[in-house]
């Protein structure tokens, strides 16, 4: 029980992570971002917030704080992966613009934009479905907390990935000979292994490791980079999910 009392101090690493790879496509543009975009941002900071404060309440015995903050908290996580969902349709809108124009975006396919979309899509239900397992296993401190925490791990891909991506363009260019390699595979093995050894690192310092939540996260990681660097496995859902989720590119950024 005593590891359990500190891990509030390892949840600010997940919370810097996000905020330093998040940086290049929303800090350093924060005035042109779209309002979507600032409330996914905003609320995704204050639930890995919470994920530090929950835990320091009950490290403290501040148990009656834990559980009133606790409902608004949930609140917020789960307006994390509504949010995440709904911009969605703007990513399967550059799928569409690059299948009516081939090589507008660099030398993305259409099938990594349905990729991310597909991926993103099973991250946000995975949070849902971690939440939800959290409220019911509320009465036991080590399942409620092993879950809650998975969420911070399984949501992660989104601003690793893209500030990975962004960091390997800035390097390599759009035009490269390997632009697979070097623009999609690359930067999702190094994404997912920074994501992975995170959770590992914290989960093995509090004795979670062999917990479902925790290998749930891990294997959820595994999900974005397999999709994206292998889009074969993508062809088969992409008209499924332009009928799901369908939106006319407008150049907003995704």
């Amino acid at each position: 029980m005593s590891r359990m009392n500190s891990i509030h101090r390892s949840m600010i690493a997940p919370l810097v992570a996000m905020q330093l790879f998040i940086a290049s496509d929303y800090w350093f543009d924060f005035t042109g971002a779209p309002w979507a975009i600032h409330i996914h941002v905003l609320s995704l900071t204050a639930w890995y917030v919470f994920l530090i404060t929950q835990p320091y309440f009950i490290s403290t015995g501040n148990i009656e704080k834990h559980r009133t903050y606790g409902m608004i908290g949930l609140a917020i996580g789960g307006s994390v992966a509504v949010t995440g969902i709904s911009m969605l349709p703007n990513t399967v809108g550059f799928g569409r613009f690059v299948e009516a124009n081939p090589g507008g975006i660099g030398q993305f396919e259409p099938e990594f934009f349905y990729g991310v979309a597909i991926s993103e899509l099973i991250l946000a239900v995975l949070v849902l479905f971690a939440l939800a397992k959290a409220i019911l296993l509320r009465k036991s401190r080590n399942d409620h907390a092993a879950w809650l925490i998975s969420t911070a791990f399984i949501m992660l891909f989104p601003a690793i990935g893209r500030g990975v991506q962004n960091l390997f363009i800035a390097l390599n260019g759009m035009d490269e000979e390997n632009f697979h390699l070097l623009i999609i595979a690359l930067p999702m093995i190094v994404s997912a292994s920074i994501i992975i050894g995170l959770t590992v690192f914290v989960a093995a310092r509090h004795s979670m490791l062999r917990h479902p939540a925790i290998v749930l996260a891990i294997l959820a990681n595994l999900v974005p980079p397999i999709l994206l660097i292998f889009p074969g496995l993508v062809e088969p859902f992409a008209e499924p999910i332009k009928q799901i989720l369908s939106l006319r590119f407008a150049g907003t950024r995704f």
